[in-house]
């Protein structure tokens, strides 16, 4: 009898040991994906927690370390995102600021809002435009800062680029609106001083910054050190301090110029990744990293001749090289890095922030909380709009019509990322049917106008 109470007892054992065994295997095995549900209970809502925005005027995704680029550009924000989820396919709504920021700040299509043209003195050296309809955000559209002012968070900005100054209604919701528009590369030191002070002074409160750096954008004028970091080889007799894009539209680009063209925008960027290190060297000083959800992305990228002879700059065209743009969102104490490798969109940022927060938002809006698509692990077709062209990403293909040119293309972004060979005559039927799913985007796009955004006022 002692002996078969002892044989019972060594059975319960090894079950108990193999079992345990079994346990630890399987949350070896499953641990990814129940870090990543853990991660979305305990730190993607907080009712009482700051937002911040560090938005990167022209900065291409490619041209961060993050992203795989081989230059170093990135230290920082490399060293930042280590903690944060990066997404791979963040998309802008449109190439070129006016449009990109109002989609971001109303989470609506630039068919919708129609605040797209440019009208302004972008940096020193830059062109005078005349003003023209459709410059400036208008009052019937419920900007983030508005929705977060409504729940009593402080809003705060600091802007250098004057396409969105206040003078075109940008500032709505804001409490303060700080312009740092001198056109030099002392507006992002000025916008790093003047954040320091307010999260300084408003730590103990709640609130909303937006940081809107300016130096990636043309004229490519690095300060020192930073303008001889990646090239001190062009041997040429052309001067680039503040030479702007209509300027390198009207010579001959050879190989070396842009070579040098690329060298100092790639200084401009390490320029204001050391800027914005020292805005979070100050969220860690002031103990924010905890209670503040820190966004990084840009409004478009740029081309380099990536595409069209001659062509440096922004706007017109909807290639990654324009829309695809960086993405990184630390949430309060997170300690880890998530890869998130499926689409998202600009206008997605408003919902995320009001779910982060648990505000509810009761109007209308285009975009989708990238908290919900994590959670379901949705996949989203996403749009963008130049003044003359419309694009859909869906899955690993885009098709862009240029309605000015009456123009078609269709790029595998999988095997040709760089958009280089045109698919449309080889994939008919796929391009058709990209094509028919951006003609319902426009009808539908036009029935809300019609209908249900002309009411939000």
């Amino acid at each position: 009898m002692y002996e078969n109470k002892k044989i019972d007892f060594i059975k319960l054992f090894l079950i108990v040991f193999i079992s345990i065994e079994l346990f630890i295997i399987l949350f070896i095995l499953f641990k990814p994906l129940l870090s990543n549900n853990s991660l979305l209970q305990k730190n993607y809502s907080c009712s009482d927690c700051n937002v911040i925005i560090i938005l990167i005027d022209t900065l291409r995704a490619d041209h961060l370390g993050v992203y795989g680029y081989e230059r170093n550009t990135s230290p920082n924000i490399d060293s930042f995102a280590n903690n944060s989820f990066v997404f791979n396919n963040a998309i802008s709504q449109f190439s070129a600021t006016k449009g990109s920021i109002s989609s971001l700040f109303t989470s609506t299509y630039a068919s919708i809002h129609k605040t797209r043209k440019g009208s302004h003195k972008t940096r020193k050296g830059s062109v005078n435009r005349n003003f023209s309809l459709g410059d400036s955000l208008p009052d019937s559209f419920i900007t983030l800062a508005e929705l977060l002012k409504k729940n009593n968070l402080i809003t705060h900005a600091i802007i250098a680029n004057p396409i969105i100054s206040s003078y075109f209604n940008f500032n709505q919701g804001f409490d303060v609106y700080e312009e740092k528009i001198s056109g030099t590369n002392y507006d992002d030191i000025n916008i790093t001083s003047s954040a320091i002070s307010f999260l300084n002074s408003e730590r103990n409160k709640n609130f909303f910054l937006y940081l809107h750096y300016m130096a990636p954008h043309s004229p490519y004028y690095p300060p020192k050190p930073y303008d001889k970091l990646f090239s001190n080889s062009y041997s040429g007799e052309i001067n680039f301090n503040y030479k702007n894009n209509d300027f390198f539209k009207s010579i001959n680009l050879t190989p070396e110029i842009i070579e040098k063209i690329i060298a100092l925008y790639d200084g401009d960027i390490r320029f204001v990744d050391d800027q914005i290190n020292l805005v979070f060297r100050s969220l860690e000083e002031f103990n924010l990293l905890n209670n503040t959800i820190v966004i990084i992305t840009a409004d478009h990228g740029e081309e380099f001749e990536d595409h069209h002879k001659n062509f440096i700059g922004h706007g017109g065209y909807l290639y990654d090289t324009l829309i695809r743009v960086p993405l990184i969102i630390r949430f309060p104490g997170q300690k880890e890095k998530k890869v998130i490798k499926y689409q998202v969109e600009l206008i997605d940022i408003m919902p995320t922030i009001a779910e982060f927060l648990n505000i509810q938002i009761n109007h209308r809006i285009q975009g989708e909380s990238i908290i919900t698509m994590i959670k379901d692990d949705k996949i989203k077709s996403t749009f963008s709009e130049s003044g003359r062209a419309k694009s859909i990403r869906f899955n690993n293909y885009k098709f862009i019509k240029d309605f000015k040119y009456d123009v078609s293309k269709l790029f595998d972004l999988e095997i040709d990322p760089f958009e280089q060979f045109n698919l449309i005559s080889k994939e008919v039927e796929l391009a058709d049917e990209l094509e028919n799913k951006l003609y319902v985007w426009i009808k539908k796009n036009k029935y809300l106008e019609e209908n249900i955004f002309v009411k939000n006022e």
